[in-house]
């Protein structure tokens, strides 16, 4: 883990005080060191914070937990038309002395290559690496089951840029605001050199226990200035991205601003204005 201030320059500059890891393995095992733990590890909030103690929480997040798969194959079988059809193999014109039709032009002109094939060429977009920052912070009114739904959402995102041939990388940042201060979490989750499995991702990204449990037990051991004052009580307010330079991010996401409460129209809609803006549709 490394701490470091890092500069940022929104609406104005801020510093904010930043902890970086380099896998969710390396967060889990710090969460798991904690020696005072205080409401990383509260036993009676048990459906808010999605697990019923840290320990359980870093087993989880170890061993794999993919209980929204049915939500996320859910939005991508919804897709899988579009998808198909936007992303499928294209056709290259070849021009010859035989072929399936004929060009009028290159006839009339005397050319004896007029006739024309059409080769099937997958479209892989080879090459090309999309980074998201996710913000994986909510306030203490989001339900356990909101972040689950917007963590399946986020999920069938990476899930289908995956499946167009583009690479992925994915970072979580858990950002907080305390007083006009501010401190973010930094976890690499998946790196764009590495085989991608979806269900790796599912705990960081959509269990409740990553923000409520695994965060908290950072927190609580954190050297930034205004930890001391805000653990075991309000643990500051969710705070918007701060490390997109820092990653050099394509993609934050940060909310969702104008959901209809409708899971799979939602996410379609997400999914869809996402990969348009990043120009692969």
């Amino acid at each position: 883990m490394r701490q470091f201030m890092h500069t940022y320059n929104g609406h104005g500059t801020y510093s904010v005080w930043t902890e970086e890891y380099d896998t969710l393995a390396d967060l889990l095992v710090h969460a798991r060191s904690n020696t005072k733990r205080k409401s990383s590890d509260k036993r009676d909030n048990n459906s808010w914070a999605g697990s019923a103690s840290l320990d359980e929480a870093c087993d989880l997040g170890t061993r794999g937990w993919h209980e929204i798969r049915p939500e996320v194959d859910k939005l991508i079988n919804s897709l899988d038309n579009i998808i198909s059809a936007t992303f499928g193999n294209m056709f290259e014109t070849k021009f010859n002395i035989t072929g399936e039709s004929g060009d009028i032009d290159r006839y009339l002109i005397g050319d004896p290559e007029c006739m024309v094939d059409y080769v099937d060429v997958p479209q892989t977009r080879m090459g090309r690496v999309v980074r998201l920052l996710i913000n994986g912070t909510v306030n203490y009114n989001i339900s356990a089951e909101t972040i689950r739904q917007r963590g399946a959402m986020i999920c069938s995102l990476v899930d289908i840029i995956n499946r167009m041939g583009v690479g992925v990388e994915v970072y979580s940042e858990i950002a907080t605001a305390s007083g006009g201060h501010y401190h973010s979490m930094l976890t690499k989750l998946h790196d764009s050199q590495q085989l991608l499995d979806i269900d790796n991702l599912m705990f960081a990204i959509a269990h409740p226990s990553m923000l409520r449990r695994i965060s908290f037990s950072n927190m609580e051991m954190s050297k930034w200035g205004e930890a001391k004052k805000i653990i075991g009580k309000s643990y500051g307010s969710a705070s918007n991205c701060k490390l997109k330079s820092h990653v050099n991010a394509d993609v934050v996401i940060d909310n969702f601003e104008s959901g209809t409460g409708n899971f799979e129209e939602d996410g379609m809609k997400f999914i869809m204005s996402t990969i348009t803006g990043l120009g692969l549709i």
